[in-house]
């Protein structure tokens, strides 16, 4: 069996048989589970059963009738720890996941489980040498680029919403998180700092925008600086303008000591 690569969402062979929930109707994959033919339980290298495929393939009328039919585990985790509920979230299918989300709440009530603690790490570049990321930024190739410091978090969540709901930001699926917060399923307040930041490692200004000014889950004055330490250490010049220009962070405030190190940094950005 082929090892699947999570990070690759297509071109991906399955390997439960010939009877892959990525190329085969409904009815050929019930044709073949009624047979004998294709066993539901059978798993790959990540440890992903047809259930988890069917996720990851998009395939949601095979996930609906495994589990409405053949009574498969919602809850079932492949090897990474992902659900079919993370997968549909990776994938961003949001009719699969606004069912998913109603099955597990549909299941709670009758049968409550207990509680979920899901954990979350992220690897965040945090700006040490400011120095050697702007003399490169500015174009002065005689001095290579210090490497950053990686901090390493760890944040534990309480369910596969929330977790679902972080992914999704995190992946800039906004219609998909709208919904998760619109619903109020998740409540990820604590979270945002660090989600916000690792927007600022990424650069994307518009996610960022939409985050703070359209729906304003959190206020400039907690994330600004974060957000313009990460975009002066990634070289993301249009997120650092924004920040200094259109939304008043200030750059004396970042604790840069060295006058010249504070002189390039206002040069690269031209703000204040």
């Amino acid at each position: 069996m082929n090892n699947i690569n999570f990070s690759q969402i297509q071109g991906i062979r399955s390997a439960l048989s010939e009877f892959s929930p990525q190329s085969y109707s409904l009815e050929k994959i019930k044709e073949a589970v009624a047979a004998g033919k294709l066993d539901i339980n059978k798993t790959d290298d990540a440890g992903r059963n047809l259930l988890l495929m069917a996720a990851f393939y998009r395939r949601f009328d095979v996930v609906k009738w495994l589990i409405e039919v053949k009574g498969a585990n919602i809850n079932q985790t492949d090897k990474f720890g992902y659900t079919v509920l993370l997968l549909a979230t990776e994938v961003n299918h949001l009719p699969m996941v606004q069912w998913l989300v109603a099955k597990r709440q549909e299941k709670e009530e009758t049968a409550p489980r207990e509680a979920e603690v899901v954990e979350i790490t992220s690897c965040v570049p945090v700006p040490q040498i400011f120095t050697a990321v702007m003399s490169c930024a500015l174009g002065d190739s005689t001095k290579k680029r210090t490497p950053l410091t990686e901090e390493r978090r760890s944040v534990k969540t309480t369910t596969q919403e929330q977790k679902a709901c972080s992914d999704a930001i995190l992946h800039d699926f906004r219609a998909l998180a709208d919904w998760f917060l619109e619903k109020e399923l998740v409540t990820p307040s604590e979270l945002w700092i660090d989600l916000l930041n690792d927007l600022g490692v990424q650069g994307n200004l518009e996610a960022i925008k939409h985050w703070i000014e359209d729906k304003k889950v959190i206020d400039i004055s907690f994330v600004g600086k974060g957000l313009l330490q990460r975009a002066i250490a990634n070289s993301h010049l249009e997120l650092a303008r924004w920040l200094v220009l259109k939304k008043g962070v200030r750059i004396d405030k970042l604790g840069l000591r060295d006058e010249q190190e504070l002189a390039n940094v206002k040069e690269w950005i031209g703000g204040r």
